[in-house]
């Protein structure tokens, strides 16, 4: 299946509905041929290119109508999707969003509430991404009256960018060990998965404090579980479970992990099932 029809597929029916509307909100002109194609393509038709074009021509303008189609489905999918999202991290996206929006047009009090807002939002949800953004537009805005103090705004920059440096880092060692988990379970490669964490550890420079954390944890935890899986043998991964035991318990729980710390929890509770039911 092309990537066209991928996209497609994730539409309901509700959601083709508007999406059709989306078109023809969009469509300037009246021999735009888009909503021809999207029926094509949903009824399986789509090697009928003589009913959208009839010139020796048809193939290059069936392609770049496609090309033109599939833009359009991937800015309505992520309109919906922004929209749609309830979460913390949405939210203090869109409040960026109107704070830049109400700063460009001279709506300075206001836009300076939501980007408060969006901080706390952002450092509680350790979005140091969306912070960055975040913290170099206040920076722009800086000279305004009613901005934070320069020099508070600046060490809280630069605070954001270590961890953004520590988060990169760890995503970096994750990334390598799931190749290595692909590896392994593909070629059949024989490994030593903590000699191999540790080995990623060392070469990334990450410290001993940086692992600690629901992300992490959750991240180490994954490889274990999938390493284990392979294995067949759950009991080589113990000394990973004992010491997420050890994190939890010595954490105070946060709504803003929750979705780690659930995970955390439901494997912790299938590991020790399993190892009293081997």
């Amino acid at each position: 299946m092309d990537s066209l029809s991928e996209l497609i597929n994730l539409l309901k029916t509700s959601d083709k509905k508007q999406f059709r509307q989306f078109l023809k909100q969009k469509n300037k002109r009246a021999d735009v041929k888009n909503l021809q194609l999207l029926k094509l393509i949903e009824s399986d038709d789509i090697s009928s290119l003589d009913k959208l074009y009839s010139t020796d021509k048809k193939t290059d303008a069936y392609y770049a109508l496609r090309k033109r189609l599939q833009d359009s489905l991937l800015q309505y999918l992520s309109q919906k999707t922004f929209e749609g999202s309830h979460s913390d991290t949405y939210d203090a996206l869109r409040l960026v969003v109107v704070g830049r929006f109400l700063l460009e047009n001279d709506t300075v009090k206001t836009a300076f509430k939501c980007l408060d807002k969006a901080e706390r939002l952002a450092q509680n949800l350790e979005q140091f991404n969306l912070l960055n953004e975040l913290l170099l537009l206040k920076l722009q805005y800086a000279h305004l009256p009613g901005a934070d103090n320069l020099d508070s705004l600046t060490t809280r920059f630069q605070q954001n960018q270590l961890n953004m440096q520590r988060e990169a880092k760890l995503n970096i060692a994750y990334a390598f060990l799931r190749k290595e988990l692909q590896q392994i379970q593909l070629e059949g490669k024989v490994v030593n998965l903590t000699a191999l964490i540790i080995t990623i550890i060392r070469k990334y420079k990450i410290s001993g404090q940086e692992l600690m954390t629901y992300k992490s944890v959750y991240q180490i935890l994954f490889i274990a579980n999938e390493y284990a899986d392979i294995q067949q043998n759950y009991g080589l991964i113990e000394r990973y479970i004992n010491r997420t035991d050890q994190f939890i318990k010595s954490q105070t729980h946060q709504r803003s992990y929750i979705f780690y710390h659930i995970y955390i929890l439901y494997f912790l509770a299938n590991f020790h099932l399993r190892r009293k039911t081997s």
